[in-house]
């Protein structure tokens, strides 16, 4: 956290900023939820900050910051395939992909205008670069993974992925170098000094007291439609036959919060950072799919868990054996 302050404060000192731009990608809600780490620094540091954000994590934001400008910036719509392999679902969403990015790239300017913005944030949001106003980009994806059987397409999506974070003043690795990195080769670290690695973005403080949970079971859910619902059926039938106290907590931000019981199962639409923290601190066996912020999540706070790869998630699979190391254990969906 002390590298990630750090560098803020000079970005900010060097650029005269008195108003920052945060846009994460709406993926899932690890982007969003990385982001209010950027967001809670800046506002430290005295800047007033506006998020932009599109589907879920747009709501979610809403419902952690009542008190900042928070506007809809609409961005890639990812729906995942049902099967077992999302590489196809993905090819199939590469004209929209390209088509939201030159889309956002073309409204930036206005929202630059309109917000009088000094400095903009993208969490992988390929298209929010602007050549009159510093631009800064977040990934943990300098090297892009692709399945065995189509390797051959690594190199020439990370020369592609190399060429977009050039365009932007430098980039942020959420990580950090050497062994002790968290992302494994997908940071792997590329020759362009405006590369800096800047450690784990969480949200989630250890709890001050810990207090034991009524569960033996938690379960996190993320990510998008339709594996998360998928994902979200199979954990109630696992927690069912278990017959121990369970909670689900289904990644849904809707505007009001909402509880469902069966049986030994209780499912809730979302919860708070401090009590995501508390049930993660407090619980004997956590489930959760294998995205990045939620490494970063279990990393700071020093909790080990089942990690669920999405089925046929290249990055999630490389994620969930890379972070074996770590303690965590590899749980594939199709064994729940």
């Amino acid at each position: 956290m002390h590298n990630t302050l750090a560098l803020l404060q000079n970005i900010v000192k060097q650029h005269n900023a008195k108003k920052v731009l945060v846009c994460p990608l709406d993926w899932g809600l690890g982007h969003v939820t990385r982001s209010i780490v950027i967001v809670d620094i800046l506002q430290q540091l005295g800047v007033e900050v506006i998020v932009a954000a599109y589907g879920k994590s747009l709501q979610w934001l809403k419902n952690e910051y009542p008190n900042i400008t928070v506007i809809p910036f609409n961005g890639i719509n990812v729906r995942y395939s049902k099967t077992q392999t999302q590489v196809f679902a993905m090819l199939k969403q590469i004209p929209h992909f390209i088509k939201t990015t030159i889309a956002e790239h073309k409204q930036l300017p206005q929202y630059i205008n309109t917000y009088n913005i000094d400095i903009v944030i993208s969490d992988n949001r390929f298209g929010l670069w602007h050549k009159h106003t510093p631009c800064y980009y977040i990934t943990h994806q300098l090297t892009i993974k692709m399945p065995k059987y189509i390797s051959w397409l690594q190199p020439i999506t990370r020369f592609i992925h190399h060429c977009i974070i050039k365009q932007y003043n430098a980039c942020l690795v959420p990580d950090y170098q050497g062994n002790k990195n968290l992302a494994g080769i997908l940071t792997k670290s590329i020759k362009n000094e405006h590369v800096y690695f800047i450690g784990a973005l969480s949200r989630l403080k250890h709890p001050t007291h810990n207090t034991e949970t009524k569960y033996i079971n938690a379960a996190i859910l993320s990510g998008p439609e339709p594996q998360r619902t998928i994902l979200e059926q199979k954990l109630i039938l696992h927690f069912l036959k278990t017959k121990q106290p369970s909670i689900i907590v289904q990644g849904l931000p809707q505007q009001n919060k909402t509880y469902t019981k069966k049986n030994n199962v209780t499912i809730v639409s979302h919860l708070n950072n401090n009590q995501i923290a508390h049930l993660l601190c407090n619980t004997p066996n956590i489930f959760c799919r294998s995205g990045y912020t939620t490494i970063m999540d279990l990393h700071t706070l020093n909790v080990k868990a089942n990690l669920i790869p999405t089925p046929g998630q290249t990055e999630q699979q490389y994620l969930a054996q890379h972070s074996q190391k770590y303690g965590h254990k590899l749980l594939p969906q199709h064994k729940l």
